[in-house]
């Protein structure tokens, strides 16, 4: 059954230019010696003799020789050397009348479960232009056949065989002749190769480091080397910029609760080979402390204030001595508080100030739009406001009022502004609207306002296509937005005339149109673009804002084509799988199909495809059949097939 497959497989990727598609981190390997046979008769061994003597050296049958020209050999031989005619040499062979003898036989070490591809190059090396019998070669690993074999007719032809080395670490590989006819069988072996895709070894692989923790902000040094002749690609989930070195630094920061971990991948490329390694490594980021101090920063004289610092963090530290949240202080001073979290360490301060108090003079109310934000109000004095800030300048963000205050036991020294801010109405309107022919559509927007065609609201009703606006005024803000009205046309479908096709081609429909927004085909789909294969009418029907159209289109399928396809081996050896021969066809009829034995003996016949050849109990062990098949094609046209049938034990 595995050489069935191998040698349909054969088949059906048989091309004179096959070359191993070898992938990254893999370069192409040619494992035969002396295969075009440059170095004479070295590198192999074979079931023939060398042929000696001087006038006609192959003369016996059962012999071969090495050399530049056929008929140096034997005067009845022709035959030149494949690729490099008159200089080149090649294997030159007067064939036996036994069946199965190693031409020619090389022992190559291979990789296990590696695709390989073997090659030779025959041709018939018999001057007599009358039939005669010629060699019939086939290829075998380890003892076993694989692939088609050839026939050594008329000039130089090549069979290519594709292999897997499976378990195997070694193959013994021969081509053996299966010809054992004598009176020619004489015939020229060159250019023998073994070819395959190995895997490049690599001194160095990707090492993303060590993984590490650290703290918010802190730089961290990720990677181990940074040798030439590699390129290095790292990616994260950070979001970082990481330089294309082996060995870069990142700044890290966690603005969070809880810690973070980041993944850095390294990609490493061999560069000249396009060997690929890939490591990560973790980087957990702690975020540090958060302290936000709070209490009264300037005091007058006697009073007092109580420092607390709220935040995120395990231990604090005042400068003070102190080691709680908060502390009271009724002096000047820098008060400094150092809070620590698992590793990480912040430093937060505050200036706490004693003064008098001057007048204070804001100046009149303010009405603005919230556009000319910000608002900054100034003062002539350095103090607190009533948003929290404290200096000679707030910003206002909202409306109320604002106020600055300064005080000293029960006197107080403050002024009030109150500021007014108008919100800013944004005239928003969609982009683009559609109208179909004789219709209308109604524009809408965020708020009330004058449009552009004389009427007030938030919406507008329109019955032409063009360009609308509304400007929307809220005290002294004012906006305006605009928005253009496109004619929608009526859906369009053409699939174009009817259409007749090959059996197994296909026809390709593309009714797409920008203004079409639906698509249902009478089987269902709602897809854009069909491919069918099958004969038979089919309709679809487009539509859109507007309305729908539809279109229908008839594929006739011809017949264009026939085939018979026969194996070439089969094994009735009790496993229930693949125990006769039977061949293949469609498109055919008045099929004959005649088996021979080696003798040219007539041993079965049948008309009828689904006929199968059960070898009956006279034919034991393996053996090699002959088969004649001929028919009548779907055109009316006679045709005739040979092959050879291996039955195998």
């Amino acid at each position: 059954m595995h050489r069935f497959f191998l040698v349909l497989l054969a088949s059906i990727f048989f091309s004179p230019n096959i070359l191993s598609q070898c992938g990254a981190c893999q370069e192409e390997v040619q494992l035969i010696q002396n295969g075009s046979f440059s170095q004479g008769n070295t590198g192999f061994s074979t079931d023939l003799s060398l042929g000696t003597g001087f006038l006609c050296p192959l003369c016996p049958e059962g012999t071969y020789g090495v050399g530049q020209f056929a008929w140096l050999f034997h005067s009845d031989f022709i035959g030149q050397d494949h690729t490099n005619p008159p200089f080149g040499q090649f294997m030159i062979i007067n064939g036996t009348a036994q069946e199965g003898v190693s031409v020619w036989c090389q022992n190559v070490n291979v990789i296990p479960n590696t695709n390989y591809t073997f090659s030779y190059w025959v041709r018939d090396a018999s001057s007599n232009s009358n039939p005669h019998p010629m060699g019939v070669l086939h290829a075998s690993f380890n003892g076993e056949l694989v692939g088609d074999s050839i026939v050594a007719e008329g000039g130089w032809s090549q069979n290519i065989i594709f292999w897997n080395s499976g378990s195997n670490t070694s193959a013994e590989i021969c081509i053996v002749n299966y010809q054992s006819n004598p009176g020619g069988n004489d015939f020229g072996l060159d250019d023998i190769e073994l070819t395959g895709c190995h895997p490049i070894q690599l001194s160095l692989s990707a090492n993303a480091g060590d993984d590490q923790t650290i703290c918010s902000g802190a730089t961290v040094s990720i990677g181990v080397h940074n040798a030439s002749g590699y390129s290095y690609d790292w990616s994260n989930d950070a979001n970082q910029n990481i330089p294309s070195i082996g060995t870069p630094s990142i700044e890290l920061y966690n603005t969070g609760l809880d810690a973070l971990q980041y993944t850095f991948t390294l990609e490493l490329d061999s560069a000249s080979v396009g060997c690929i390694s890939t490591d990560t490594v973790a980087i957990t980021v702690l975020p540090n402390p958060v302290i936000e101090l709070i209490g009264d920063t300037e005091l007058c004289a006697g009073e007092q204030t109580t420092l607390s610092a709220n935040g995120f963090y395990e231990n604090v530290e005042w400068n003070t001595g102190a080691t709680t949240s908060s502390i009271t202080v009724s002096e000047t001073g820098y008060y400094e508080i150092t809070a620590s979290a698992d590793i990480c360490v912040v430093t937060e301060g505050i200036n706490v100030e004693v003064i008098s108090l001057p007048i204070i003079d804001l100046g009149a109310d303010l009405s603005i739009c919230e556009t000319s934000l910000p608002l900054i109000i100034e003062s002539p004095v350095y103090a607190n406001w009533n948003t929290g800030e404290i200096g000679t300048t707030v910003s206002a963000v909202a409306s109320g009022e604002y106020i600055q205050f300064l005080q000293e036991s029960d006197c107080i020294s403050s002024d009030t502004i109150q500021v007014n801010i108008y919100t800013f109405l944004q005239a928003d309107v969609t982009e683009e609207y559609f109208i179909c022919e004789d219709g209308s559509v109604e524009l809408f927007a965020n708020s009330e306002g004058q449009w552009s065609n004389g009427s007030f609201g938030s919406s507008a009703t329109v019955f032409e296509p063009g360009i609308y606006s509304i400007q929307v005024n809220n005290g002294p803000c004012s906006s305006i937005d605009g928005t253009e009205v496109l004619l929608i046309p009526d859906p369009v479908v053409d699939l174009g005339p009817d259409v007749t096709i090959c059996e197994g081609e296909s026809v390709r429909l593309n009714p797409f149109d920008e203004s079409i927004r639906s698509y249902f085909w009478n089987d269902g789909s709602q897809d854009t673009i069909r491919i069918f294969r099958d004969e038979g009418i089919y309709l679809i029907e487009v539509s859109n804002e507007c309305g729908s159209a539809s279109d229908d289109i008839f594929i006739d399928v011809e017949i264009c084509d026939w085939s018979f396809f026969a194996p070439t081996a089969f094994t009735p050896n009790g496993d229930e799988r693949n125990e006769g021969w039977r061949a293949q066809g469609y498109n055919i009829s008045n099929v004959k199909i005649f088996i021979y034995n080696r003798l040219g003996d007539l041993i079965w016949q049948t008309e009828d495809l689904n006929d199968t050849w059960m070898p009956d109990a006279m034919t034991t062990g393996q053996d090699v059949y002959n088969y004649r098949a001929e028919g009548i094609d779907y055109q009316g046209n006679l045709f005739v097939k040979y092959g050879i049938i291996n039955l195998l034990r």
